[in-house]
């Protein structure tokens, strides 16, 4: 954490994230030393990323037990692909009020920006690193290739409708999610981030017709979901 903050310059960081549970540290352990880092002034808060609902609500009961800081975000991945943790898994701690999140790859690591709809162009992240062809094969292997492409082809075609672009639809989705408390995303140029920002212009068209139409295209709604219209988000919630 020393060495972070210096390479940083700062002070301090607003959240420190414990990037995925390790099995073979006690939980008590995890927590007194998070708690120790806030308590000496080198983060405001502390978060878990890509933990398990029931290890962040072990960690809850933990820190209750011992007067420690508790977690108050979960970093999860969550797109139109991938929704299980955020939409099903996360709906208790989500119903209790005890969990924000800063959900990553918003855009499945670019696939819905609708660039990889024709293969792998020149100069892509996939093209610059051969170690993400796995991400790659998991949206585009021979057997799901026909169906993804299909798929994002339909979602362009809506955003045109909506005078958007697939990344600023994609984008708007996730944080329309009052689940969602922020998103991060990844920029290689200085206007593809002021593209995506954009998105919050798009977020008032996301009306009930157009979830229906995304929902038709993309067939990824989990079962046993968050009925979102029963549950306001919680009153601390600050975007």
């Amino acid at each position: 954490m020393k060495k972070s903050l210096k390479n940083l310059e700062y002070d301090y960081v607003d959240v420190v994230f414990c990037h995925r549970p390790d099995e073979s540290v006690p939980m008590e352990e995890i927590c007194r030393a998070f708690d120790w880092l806030i308590r000496k002034g080198w983060a405001f808060y502390w978060g878990t990323s890509e933990w398990h609902p029931e290890q962040i609500a072990e960690a809850h009961l933990v820190c209750g037990k011992y007067g420690l800081v508790r977690p108050v975000v979960e970093q999860p991945q969550y797109n139109l692909f991938e929704r299980d943790n955020l939409e099903v898994k996360y709906r208790r701690l989500f119903q209790a009020g005890q969990l924000g999140t800063t959900i990553w790859s918003p855009l499945a690591s670019g696939v819905l920006t609708g660039k990889y709809n024709q293969g792998i162009p020149e100069g892509s992240r996939f093209d610059k690193n051969p170690d993400l062809l796995a991400i790659f094969k998991k949206y585009f292997s021979e057997e799901k290739k026909e169906k993804t492409i299909e798929a994002l082809n339909k979602f362009g075609d809506l955003a045109k409708e909506l005078e958007c672009s697939q990344a600023q639809l994609a984008m708007a989705w996730c944080i329309a999610n009052p689940d969602v408390t922020t998103a991060i995303t990844g920029a290689t140029r200085v206007e593809q981030l002021v593209e995506t920002v954009k998105a919050l212009d798009v977020v008032p068209k996301l009306t009930p017709q157009v979830y229906q139409r995304i929902e038709e295209i993309f067939h990824t709604e989990p079962t046993g979901k968050t009925d979102y219209k029963k549950f306001a988000p919680f009153p601390n919630r600050r975007r």
